[in-house]
């Protein structure tokens, strides 16, 4: 697939850690059902946009919820020409998780169109760095964030800067935000 083609119809997940919900690892609280169907929703815009690629980075809390939420819509909308994209910062990402997030992650992995593995070990930018790729190609964000500084900060600000559009749903308050970009219109 041409790479202009495949940047102006992906998006890429950012989001909070379990730690930073509200729910955190609570998967039957009401906020949690509520912000997987604000996802759910978001997604089937961005689809409907004419969306095809998603990419995601495979952390545990946002990242997952977004990705399940796209594989249950593919399968109840007959989705056939809509992927994930897994792309994972390090091999030993997955180390320390919960053996449930585990198999949960593992899970996700084979319902992938393709998995990239950015380095072997794990550094201190690592993380970001993903984040960046995933960016890099594509045509918007979709991040679950409050506005609280850290990674996910980091990843909406480069965004904004490369002039992707951003979608904002705060996880406490489902509240949406869109931020058009420079090089995607879709939310004007």
């Amino acid at each position: 697939m041409d790479e202009k083609i495949s940047i102006e119809a992906s998006v890429c997940f950012t989001g909070y850690r379990p730690g930073k919900l509200s729910f955190g690892y609570d998967d039957a609280s009401p906020a949690y059902t509520a912000l997987a169907a604000a996802i759910s929703r978001e997604i089937e815009l961005l689809v409907g946009g004419g969306m095809r690629i998603f990419y995601c980075g495979m952390a545990q809390g946002s990242d997952m919820l977004c990705a399940e939420a796209l594989f249950a819509l593919r399968e109840s909308r007959g989705w056939a020409d809509v992927t994930l994209r897994a792309v994972l910062p390090c091999a030993g990402q997955w180390r320390g998780w919960p053996d449930d997030a585990r198999r949960r992650a593992a899970d996700l992995l084979r319902g992938c169109g393709s998995v990239t593995l950015l380095q072997r070990e794990y550094t201190p930018d690592c993380m970001q760095r993903r984040n960046r790729y995933m960016i890099d190609r594509s045509a918007a964000l979709l991040a679950i964030y409050d506005g609280k500084p850290g990674g996910t900060a980091n990843t909406v600000n480069y965004a904004i800067s490369k002039g992707r559009g951003v979608v904002i749903i705060r996880p406490d308050d489902l509240q949406r935000i869109a931020i058009c970009g420079e090089n995607y219109s879709m939310f004007e």
